[in-house]
């Protein structure tokens, strides 16, 4: 069994009536879940469901709850088996306390069947953590609000410093997404809002425009910025950095995105890439709260007491339900110090990979940890260079250099005249020999240009290539 991800929402302080009005609310959300998963009678123990999931259409679902002084505990444990021989289980535990409300979800799959052979798992947020998330404006996650899961947008300047600051602070615990723009939009539509929707709960993202980006260079360094399409992920800092320009980053950038767009599913594959990244993490850092234990532990010996006063109890029933619960706090806790060491080798690993990455840094620009994204070279003579359309505009189509997409299958592009535009927008020239169009590649064109020898120092022109000036000329160098 794995957990794929982990998810804790707590609001607090509260007081009694509102503990009690928000645990209503949370219980009457999590009902209706159960009815769109298909459930009959879902306030049961236990019931059956018809699952939407592709290839195994019954799931289960299993209740379990204890009372103690300090609060109650109710749990929903929903399972749904696949095709591939594997069972997703969401688990949903909450916590009404004296002052404050607490929900921990977890995401767990389990193999059904033996087979030792590796299998590709692309975890989700779940749907009910999303309605939860909307339940309450005050959600916290060790004590720092929770963003509502939509993308900020974050313009100017300014914005971009406020958005350096927050990456930099130490005191940050959430990753935060950087969306950034080409030609004042994403290269994919709406890319930051499923990127928001896929993070719920774990993360910010946020969309900048291009003076964000110029901000977010001034304050991070041009390796450490977002920027011409770029998507970055900031980890929060911690105590292991060395300064404040040395953010834990990854970053993918426009012309890697869209080399592996060339069957229309980059977008997919970003997404997925993010969601195990972040959920991956999120399993192992965020551990379930220890009134769950407590609760449980005053329950078990609630009930130990009440057969102890039993006139027709005999010594040895009760000597073996003290041991079984003496055993079973044991193991409880051997466990839990086991999650703990899993996730501190995790970060232990995460760790080094960073170092490496600073090494490299320091000698040789590391292909995902220090890319210079803007790549302004101008084409040489016969130089072969490929562009992939992000979207058209009255005038033009927007585009971005790529890899090769590996099809034979180019032919003349003779009526172009948008793409053409395009690629002199981009490059600043249009001394080009050949210009091709791949009759295979699906999500947007793929353009293949053989190009002329290009003078250097060329007058450089358009919106973009006057972006690209700036990145050679400006005193605001990226």
């Amino acid at each position: 069994m794995q957990i794929l991800s982990s998810y804790l929402l707590e609001a607090a302080p509260l007081s009694k009536e509102e503990v009690v009005s928000s645990s209503a609310q949370i219980e009457a959300a999590l009902k209706e879940w159960l009815v769109e998963k298909g459930a009959l009678n879902p306030t049961a123990t236990a019931g059956t469901f018809t699952s939407k999931t592709k290839g195994s259409p019954v799931g289960t679902f299993q209740r379990r709850s204890a009372r103690s002084v300090i609060g109650t505990f109710d749990e929903i444990a929903l399972h749904e088996p696949t095709s591939s021989g594997q069972r997703f289980i969401t688990t949903i535990a909450l916590l009404a306390l004296a002052d404050r409300v607490v929900v921990y979800t977890t995401l767990t799959v389990q193999n059904v069947t033996v087979v030792v052979a590796p299998v590709f798992t692309d975890p989700r947020c779940p749907a009910i953590v999303k309605r939860l998330l909307d339940l309450r404006q005050d959600w916290q996650l060790g004590g720092v609000t929770l963003p509502r899961p939509i993308a900020e947008q974050i313009s100017g300047f300014e914005g971009g410093d406020t958005l350096a600051s927050a990456i930099q602070d130490p005191g940050r615990t959430l990753p935060i997404v950087v969306v950034s723009e080409v030609e004042n939009e994403p290269i994919w539509d709406d890319l930051e809002q499923f990127v928001a929707a896929d993070l719920a709960g774990l993360a910010h993202v946020v969309r900048i425009d291009e003076d964000a980006s110029w901000a977010l260079s001034d304050e991070l360094g041009k390796l450490n910025s977002c920027y011409l399409g770029a998507v970055r992920l900031y980890w929060p800092r911690g105590k292991e950095l060395d300064g404040p320009q040395a953010p834990r980053s990854s970053v993918w950038t426009a012309s890697y995105m869209l080399s592996q767009d060339s069957d229309g599913k980059g977008m997919q594959r970003i997404r997925s890439l993010l969601r195990r990244s972040v959920m991956g993490v999120a399993s192992l850092t965020i551990e379930p709260p220890a009134a769950i234990r407590e609760i449980q532990n005053q329950a078990a010996r609630a009930k130990l007491s009440e057969l102890e006063q039993r006139a027709n109890s005999n010594s040895e029933e009760i000597e073996l339900a003290r041991l079984f619960i003496q055993e079973n706090e044991e193991l409880k806790e051997s466990l839990d110090e086991a999650n703990r060491e899993a996730a501190r080798q995790a970060s232990k690993a995460e760790a080094a990979e960073y170092a490496l990455s600073r090494i490299k840094e320091s000698g040789e620009i590391d292909e995902s940890q220090g890319e210079d994204l803007s790549d302004s070279s101008n084409p040489e003579s016969g130089q072969i260079r490929y562009y992939k359309k992000t979207r058209n505009t009255p005038t033009h189509d927007v585009l971005v250099r790529v890899k090769d997409c590996g099809h034979n299958k180019w032919q003349g592009a003779s009526s172009a005249d948008k793409a053409k535009k395009g690629v002199e927008k981009l490059e600043g020239t249009s001394a080009w020999d050949n210009f091709y169009h791949c009759a295979k590649c699906t999500g947007g064109g793929l353009w293949k240009v053989v190009w002329q020898q290009v003078a250097r120092g060329i007058t450089i022109h358009s919106s973009r290539s006057r972006f690209a000036a700036r990145l050679n000329f400006s005193v605001r160098l990226h």
